[in-house]
């Protein structure tokens, strides 16, 4: 009762309905699931396909997001994505050789529940398969183990449609299920190629239903094509199967429509083309352009690769309930909460990562507040009482099948970069007095963040000294930093202080005493004391008068010669004085020295002795949220040093190209880039999470 009614407390300003339902299971090729902020146990709504004739159709039954190699390009991609309203999903699997489109659409989501989902087929199938079987699954979870889900689902047939009945003891809502094929709504009830099933298991297996799906069709092995028989041998169950087996040449619609209501459905009550009609009015374009494209980009190759990714990061967005594993004993690990976030890759992490999530804020806060606001009021939810937020949270069992055992427990000393901060500045920027009172809580929480922050990274070497320092496994494995495998040793000896947690550690308090100017008056001049001693600390500890670059500090207090990503820090926020052009002539020739490629700056010198070792992670690859830090900083912060202005100038170009000729070329934005001469996309795809801010370097936004 005490989660629920927390959860409920934080949010009461965000509109409970809006963000109910939607396509918040990333990691699936398109299902809609409930954020219920009662029992915590959702009903879901996923989508399957497989070829139905082939010997081995098993096998074949997709509904994850898969990674695959050039030979067999399989694409996946939201068309467009509000995060509030509607999605239009595509498919296209080149070794199936199908294509389609799963659009979700939201009806006055303000106000009421209701919802519609379709998949589409547009084009006539082709390839050697006769058929191709289309599945959804209807099921109730378990994730909350102290709260029972009285919820059941019946199934009868009606009219044209079938309708699913979800009960409770406080209310009933329905499913109904419709077709059409080649342009006409058909009866599906008496059409032979529909097939529906009613199950009951154990609901806290019910995520993953792919076992059960295949069970229950072995059981009509003797027919092809495979489908279900329209029979149903309990009277309520939590899983309902519904199924329909399309030809190749075949244009068909497969529609599920979720009502608070009952109703008399009309033949022509389905595919109504004043949905779509609806949809498109939805203006996304234009709401599009307001929010982003101040500076009107007229190229439209540009311009549609800005869209694609802004929209497959907010397809990212996941919900989930659980606890979290930690190697300390903290309370808050025990303790099962609600996460709703965005989440970097669809394939590869699609779960919630605190700095990575400060980077995504900064287009979602753009696009709509209060969802941002909503993310974060969720991750601080999450703070423990001494101020620690677990950096990496896969709550649901769900989410921790698809986490390496090694990484998913969390620890206290590893703590990321606060990039929450920016989204702070910025929300509060809007000056929107419904959205400052929740900047003013997100502040108050922020402050014991902050202490922890502060005290866990800190190394203190005197009333007058305050750097700071990643806590990681050892010096070159340290995931707290965000840059896993960064070298920070030399020749045997360690880090003694880093210059990028104390750059972080600067811009944090700097950040937290413009807050408080506004919100807490009394705390702001112990912030700017803070800010101003980190700063003399880092002069005098972390600057090499030799060739004027801020550097790491070994253990003998020598400068490291690593040079990368950390080293910027100072341009990215600023922290340099414009009249200092001396040192900022210096980061212009240590840039083009070290780190220039023509596909965007490479995180590690190519001089380096560890350049491209180990897992070739941060030790060279280019990653995008780095570069448009980088950008951001010389824009906002040095625009008058030429130098610098030629850089970006270049940079840019170099970064848009790289990013959209991969997109267009190979259909995917990467978690990084090659810093070679080919320029191409490496680790996870699709990876719309933090690579989505070239959307912001396309239209430069560094606000």
């Amino acid at each position: 009762m005490f989660i629920i009614f927390l959860v409920q407390l934080i949010s009461a300003q965000v509109n409970p309905l809006l963000y109910k339902w939607g396509t918040y299971k990333p990691q699936l090729i398109h299902a809609i699931t409930e954020r219920n902020m009662q029992t915590f146990n959702p009903l879901t709504i996923t989508f399957y396909y497989f070829m139905n004739n082939n010997i081995r159709w098993e096998k074949s039954i997709k509904y994850k997001i898969n990674e695959r190699g050039n030979d067999e390009p399989t694409y996946y991609q939201y068309l467009y994505h509000d995060g509030e309203r509607y999605a239009i999903h595509e498919t296209i699997d080149g070794e199936y050789k199908v294509r389609f489109t799963n659009e979700f659409y939201k009806v006055n989501p303000e106000k009421i529940e209701d919802w519609v989902t379709t998949v589409v087929n547009n084009d006539a199938l082709v390839g050697d398969d006769e058929y191709v079987s289309l599945v959804y699954s209807i099921a109730i979870e378990k994730l909350n183990q102290e709260k029972t889900d009285l919820r059941k689902l019946q199934v009868e047939e009606e009219g044209d449609s079938l309708k699913i009945t979800i009960t409770t003891a406080q209310q009933v809502n329905y499913i109904y299920v419709a077709l059409e094929s080649n342009g006409k709504q058909i009866n599906i009830n008496q059409n032979d190629n529909f097939g529906y099933s009613l199950q009951f298991q154990n609901p806290t297996l019910n995520y993953n239903l792919r076992t059960l799906l295949y069970s229950e069709l072995r059981k009509t092995k003797e027919q092809i094509p495979f489908k279900f028989n329209k029979t149903v041998d309990q009277e309520q169950g939590n899983i309902v199967f519904v199924q329909y087996v399309a030809k190749r040449n075949e244009l068909f619609k497969f529609q599920l429509r979720y009502m608070q209501r009952e109703i008399s459905v009309s033949s022509d009550y389905f595919f109504d083309a004043r949905i779509l009609k609806k949809l498109d009015n939805m203006n996304f374009f234009s709401q599009f352009n307001r929010t982003f494209n101040k500076i009107q980009i007229k190229n439209p190759f540009y311009l549609s690769c800005s869209i694609s990714s802004f929209a497959n990061l907010i397809g990212g967005f996941a919900t989930s309930f659980g606890n979290i594993e930690c190697e300390e004993a903290n309370p808050i690990c025990q303790q099962q909460k609600m996460m709703f976030t965005p989440t970097p890759s669809r394939f590869g992490f699609p779960r919630p990562f605190l700095w990575d999530d400060g980077f995504h804020n900064m287009i979602i806060c753009r696009w709509k507040s209060q969802l941002c606001i909503q993310s974060l009021l969720d991750w601080f939810d999450t703070m423990s009482s001494n101020g620690w937020i677990p950096r990496e949270q896969a709550r649901s069992p769900e989410q921790k099948t698809a986490v390496p055992q090694a990484f998913l427990a969390q620890k206290q000393s590893e703590t990321n970069p606060p990039t929450f901060i920016f989204n702070f500045l910025y929300l509060d920027s809007l000056k929107n007095g419904e959205i400052q009172q929740q900047v003013r809580k997100l502040y108050t929480k922020a402050i014991d963040w902050y202490h922890f922050w502060i005290k866990s990274q800190g190394v203190n070497e005197g009333d007058n000294i305050l750097l700071f320092k990643w806590w990681g496994l050892n010096d070159n494995i340290n995931f707290g930093s965000g840059m896993d495998d960064w070298p920070r040793s030399h020749n045997g000896l360690k880090s003694k202080y880093n210059i990028d947690a104390s750059m972080w550690g600067w811009l944090f308090a700097d950040s937290m005493q413009k807050l408080a100017a506004i919100y807490d008056p009394q705390k702001s001049n112990q912030f700017h004391q803070t800010a101003e001693m980190i700063k003399k600390s880092i002069y005098k500890y972390h600057f090499d008068p030799d060739d004027k670059i801020f550097k790491d500090v070994l253990i003998d207090e020598s400068f490291s010669p690593h040079l990368g990503y950390p080293n910027l820090f100072p341009i990215a926020f600023g922290f340099i004085d414009p009249t200092k052009t001396d040192i900022l002539d210096a980061y212009v020739s240590m840039i083009k020295k070290e780190l220039w490629t023509n596909h965007g700056l490479r995180s590690l010198s190519i001089n380096d002795n560890h350049f491209g070792k180990g897992d070739n992670y941060w030790t060279g690859p280019v990653w995008i949220p780095i570069n448009y830090l980088i950008l951001r900083g010389i824009q906002k912060y040095y625009s008058n040093h030429k130098g610098l202005m030629d850089i970006y100038k270049e940079l840019r170009e170099n970064l848009m190209n790289t990013v959209c000729i991969n997109w267009r070329d190979r259909g995917y934005f990467f978690e990084h880039y090659n810093q070679k001469q080919d320029g191409l996309g490496r680790g996870y795809h699709p990876f719309n999470g933090w690579t989505s801010t070239i959307t912001l370097i396309i239209h430069e936004i560094y606000d």
